[in-house]
């Protein structure tokens, strides 16, 4: 029976310093709109593209998947459904509806409240809240499918996320919507399902890939390379990605190069925290009218420092929020 997954946090860390990465330095330059293509982004794109597949989000949701069956299945929790709905509603709802009612009000260049809540939260968008209602539907199709305990239909729904995610990267729009992220989750569930399985055979990865980590990370590199030309691909890449990186941080658990401590378990649950506030300061600072000139004019220095800062002044709005009651409701 595991008593704990130390190696979470590790990825939880991993993932969370990437996406900060990606909103800071990538987004800017590459998504946000506020700079032609050049020579220079389009290299910066594809590098990213690279290094952090898919903005890391199938990562984290990996993660979330991984940790939900060790929970339910080592340690016994969710198994009443309405406790489990009250928790994850807690969770990542109100959060999804407090601060996504915030962003249009504070940032640069949003909608108008009104039209914010009605084209964009109605449907499980806006920001990057986006994610928090997202996952809370792939827990609760996760919860529905352990109760059914039928592996042919769990087969289906897991190829049909898959399909979506193949169809995604040809179309780059789903063939539906469906209210408060329910339709983003059969996306990404495909992810969270391979993060459970990932727990289910932890054994068989300590056994058989850690010896061939090297392996893994040539496959790896090889996906990646073949995902420019065949881009269906991604969601094989962005899973091997991050079964490689769990390979990597159990390997370096076991042989005693990561040391499990206070410090990384306080960090790990600073993570959320630092999601919601990094990608708020950054959008705020590339779009404020006396900031935006000289990102155009200067728009590597700018994300360079613009990054580290981002980062560190997420760290300690996260580590105020926690010592008070309402933001230890709202970020755990």
């Amino acid at each position: 029976m595991e008593k704990n997954v130390h190696e979470i946090d590790y990825l939880r860390i991993f993932a969370t310093i990437s996406i900060v990465i990606w909103h800071c330095f990538y987004c800017p330059i590459g998504t946000w709109g506020l700079l032609p293509e050049d020579a220079t982004s389009h290299f910066i794109m594809k590098t990213y593209s690279f290094l952090i597949p898919d903005a890391d989000m199938p990562l984290f949701t990996f993660i979330s998947g991984y940790l939900f069956y060790f929970l339910y299945k080592e340690k016994g929790k969710y198994r009443d459904f309405f406790p489990f709905l009250a928790g994850k509603f807690k969770r990542l709802l109100v959060p999804f509806f407090v601060f996504g009612l915030l962003i249009p009000i504070t940032c640069y260049n949003q909608p108008t409240l009104v039209d914010f809540v009605c084209n964009k939260m109605v449907w499980g968008e806006g920001a990057h809240m986006w994610y928090c209602a997202m996952l809370f539907w792939c827990f609760m199709y996760a919860f529905l499918l352990l109760k059914l305990k039928n592996k042919v239909v769990t087969a289906i729904f897991c190829l049909f996320s898959l399909t979506l995610c193949c169809m995604y990267e040809l179309f780059w729009t789903l063939p539906f919507k469906l209210t408060l992220g329910a339709g983003n989750a059969c996306y990404y569930f495909v992810y969270f399902f391979a993060g459970g399985l990932a727990f289910n055979y932890k054994k068989e990865i300590k056994e058989k890939l850690v010896p061939n980590r090297r392996l893994l990370l040539a496959g790896y590199l090889l996906l990646a390379l073949v995902f420019r030309y065949f881009k269906p691909i991604l969601p094989f890449q962005v899973i091997l990605f991050a079964i490689m990186l769990l390979v990597f941080v159990l390997h370096f658990l076991g042989n005693g190069k990561l040391v499990y401590n206070e410090k990384i378990a306080r960090t790990s649950r600073m993570c959320f925290g630092v999601y919601i506030f990094h990608h708020w300061l950054a959008w705020n600072a590339c779009f404020c009218p006396y900031l935006t000139p000289v990102f155009q004019r200067h728009y590597i220095l700018f994300t360079v420092c613009l990054t580290p800062i981002v980062g560190l002044i997420s760290v300690f709005l996260t580590g105020l929020m926690q010592k008070t009651r309402v933001g230890r409701y709202l970020l755990g």
